[in-house]
């Protein structure tokens, strides 16, 4: 049993996550391929194809805009700062370097978290989750939203709203009761980190 959100328990996570890799178009290639390379404590321009990949919607104005940034050596891109550790054993500050690097790829021209995190995500698999504007900002990270309710789709941009939709995923990851079965779960998944197996199992749920 593992508990996805306070008032959302599945007994049978694997059969989640069997229905995500055989029913869900584009997210079993982007979790399962990770062929980013380059330098591991930056974004780069190509990293935007792996937000593509994964249905995120980035215009030419974000490849123009991560192109110049890139050109430019812009300080937004740097992410060398944030370990590639499991979000769940990172302390409080780190977890705020990581709101604080969504915001700062947020003030180039074209992103948003949901992007921006689709886009860093390769880079940092274990820390950074993909904060979708559905799957957590609308519903996983909404109190409001109960299973069942239609789903709707919230963006963001700012840290009052992105620290939300990361700590409901930390929250479900780090959650004493799941401990055993999550670290179960990675055995049986790898190479998935912890965070791809929640957002798999999240969508599963919302979906199937």
């Amino acid at each position: 049993m593992i508990r996805l959100r306070y008032d959302v328990r599945v007994e049978d996570p694997d059969e989640l996550l069997t229905w995500y890799q055989e029913h869900v178009r584009r997210g079993p290639d982007y979790y399962r391929h990770h062929l980013t390379g380059g330098d591991p404590s930056r974004v780069e321009f190509g990293d935007l194809a792996w937000a593509v990949l994964l249905e995120g919607q980035p215009r030419s104005g974000a490849a123009q805009s991560l192109l110049s940034a890139a050109v430019h050596d812009d300080s937004r891109l740097k992410i060398g700062h944030i370990p590639d550790e499991p979000l769940h054993s990172l302390s409080e500050e780190q977890r705020s370097d990581i709101v604080a690097a969504v915001v700062a790829m947020t003030g180039l021209h074209g992103f948003r978290a949901a992007v921006a995190t689709k886009t860093m995500h390769p880079k940092r698999r274990h820390s950074i989750p993909v904060l979708d504007n559905r799957a957590v900002f609308g519903t996983l990270a909404n109190p409001n939203w109960t299973l069942g309710q239609p789903q709707r789709s919230r963006s963001a941009t700012q840290a009052r709203d992105i620290r939300p939709g990361l700590d409901a995923v930390y929250q479900a990851v780090a959650d004493p009761e799941s401990q055993g079965s999550w670290q179960e779960l990675e055995q049986r998944w790898q190479p998935m980190t912890r965070i791809e197996l929640l957002d798999m199992c999240w969508w599963a749920t919302l979906h199937r």
